[in-house]
């Protein structure tokens, strides 16, 4: 089952920081909204409270796995912007990379666009020229 996208109910960051001020600290918010939980909904003591149970372990460990990657990078003095930047540098030279490529193939295709007529117009000179010249024969016979 995917978990829940960290972007997900952010319209809610107001009125959740608003309540959680009113805590003396983050465990202390998490057990009161855990105890309405349980008082007031199936959540934790309904049909499905082991599949909720799993799925609260299942996005705390997620929200853990966030926590360390995080701490990673910014011990290796990355931050999210820092991929971002990233992320735009590499799109702009693959960008720049195709925009050649691309001109690489136009200026090849006119290449041979003009090898074309360089050719035909050899061709036809070299035909009037054998034109002439048999024109030329048969007018001293």
């Amino acid at each position: 089952r995917a978990l829940p996208s960290d972007k997900m109910g952010a319209q809610y960051d107001d009125t959740l920081m608003a309540m959680m001020r009113q805590h003396k600290d983050e465990m202390d918010f998490l057990n009161n909204i855990f105890g309405f939980l349980q008082r007031r909904t199936q959540c934790f003591n309904g049909p499905k409270a082991e599949t909720n149970f799993q799925t609260l372990i299942n996005t705390l460990s997620h929200q853990l796995e966030m926590y360390k990657k995080a701490d990673v990078k910014k011990k290796g003095g990355v931050d999210e912007d820092d991929e971002e930047v990233a992320a735009k540098k590499k799109a702009g030279k693959e960008a720049e990379v195709a925009k050649k490529k691309a001109a690489v193939i136009a200026d090849a295709r006119k290449q041979e666009q003009a090898d074309r007529e360089a050719a035909k117009k050899a061709k036809e000179a070299a035909a009037a020229a054998a034109g002439a010249a048999g024109a030329a024969g048969a007018a001293g016979a």
